[in-house]
């Protein structure tokens, strides 16, 4: 799988927290991969870009498997809440990492 996009993570600064944001492939979920891709992104984050302290995240309550995978990882729910997307309200749960 050489040259192919795999996924996507995004860092930003959110007050006393950085936001952690995460996707990968469609075609790709599913199969074993989210907790390794995940953690490594995390990795990244703080190796190569100096990551360090809270880490927040949300997902859709709905997506049982990313939040097991998070919850693996160390990530805890603080909250859940309604989210404007799509044109609907939708729960949503979000999580932290205490670095």
């Amino acid at each position: 799988m050489a040259d192919q996009l795999f996924g996507f993570y995004l860092m930003t600064s959110s007050g006393d927290a950085m936001e952690f944001g995460v996707g990968m492939k469609p075609d790709l979920v599913g199969h074993g991969s989210g907790f390794g891709f995940v953690r490594a992104c995390l990795d990244h984050a703080r190796d190569e870009c100096g990551v360090s302290g809270l880490i927040d995240l949300c997902v859709a309550s709905f997506n049982e498997r990313a939040i097991h995978t998070y919850e693996r990882i160390g990530f805890k729910k603080i909250r859940e809440y309604l989210q404007e997307t799509n044109g609907s309200e939708f729960p949503f749960i979000a999580m932290r990492l205490d670095g």
